[in-house]
C-alpha cells in the first residue's frame, strides 16, 4: 500500500473547505438588507421629527429677523436632501418577492454600496454643511441679546455635538461600505464557482 500523500484528494478537500457556503451568504446577505430597510425606516421616522420640531421652534419666535428665517430654511432644505437622496432605494428594498439567487442579492447590495459610497463622500457633508449654517444664522437673533460668553457657549455647545455626529456617521458609513463589500466579493466568489461547475459539468 502506498503511503504518498494524495495531493489531489487533499487538495479537494481544502478547496471544499474554503469555498463559501451559498446558504449562508445569502442569508447574511439578506440579514443585511434588512438592517439597512431598518436603519432607513428609523432615520426617516427620526428626521421628519426634527423638521417638525424646527418648524414648532421656529415658527414661535416672534419678530423673526431674516436671518433666523434662512437658518431655519437652511436646516429643512438640508435635512429634506438628506432624506430624498437616501430613500431613493426604499422601492427596492420593500420588494416582496425577491429570488434566492445570489445574483440578485448582488445586485442589490451593490446598489446600496454606491448609495452608501455617494453618503459618505457628499451627503453627509452636505446635510451637516447646511445644518451648521442654517443653525448659526438661526441662532444669532438670540445670541444678540445675551453676554458675549454665552453667545459663544450657545455657538460652541451645539456646534461640537455636530462635529461629533459627523464624524460618527461618516465613520459608521465607511464601516456599512466595507461590510457589503465583503460581502458582495463572497458572492461574487460563488457565483464564479457555480459558473465553473456548470462549464465543467456540460
Amino acid at each position: 500500500m502506498s503511503t504518498e500523500p494524495d495531493f489531489k484528494a487533499l487538495w479537494s478537500k481544502r478547496a471544499s473547505h474554503e469555498r463559501p457556503d451559498s446558504a449562508i451568504l445569502i442569508q447574511k446577505a439578506a440579514k443585511i438588507r434588512k438592517a439597512f430597510r431598518f436603519k432607513m425606516m428609523v432615520q426617516i421616522v427620526a428626521l421628519t421629527a426634527s423638521i417638525v420640531v424646527m418648524l414648532k421652534a421656529g415658527l414661535s419666535i416672534n419678530n423673526r429677523e431674516c436671518t433666523t428665517n434662512i437658518g431655519l430654511a437652511l436646516m429643512i432644505i438640508g435635512v429634506v436632501a438628506y432624506l430624498i437622496t437616501n430613500n431613493q432605494l426604499l422601492p427596492m428594498l420593500f420588494k416582496r418577492k425577491i429570488s434566492s439567487s445570489s445574483q440578485e442579492y448582488i445586485n442589490q447590495l451593490i446598489r446600496i454600496q454606491h448609495k452608501n459610497e455617494f453618503m459618505h463622500k457628499v451627503m453627509i457633508d452636505v446635510y451637516f454643511c447646511l445644518l451648521t449654517v442654517g443653525l448659526w444664522l438661526y441662532l444669532l437673533q438670540g445670541a444678540k441679546s445675551i453676554i458675549a460668553i454665552l453667545a459663544a457657549l450657545l455657538y460652541l455647545v451645539p456646534s461640537g455635538f455636530l462635529a461629533i455626529a459627523w464624524a460618527f456617521a461618516k465613520r459608521q458609513e465607511l464601516k456599512t461600505i466595507k461590510q457589503l463589500a465583503h460581502t458582495i466579493e463572497k458572492l461574487e466568489s460563488l457565483n464564479g464557482q457555480l459558473v465553473d461547475n456548470d462549464i465543467n459539468n456540460a
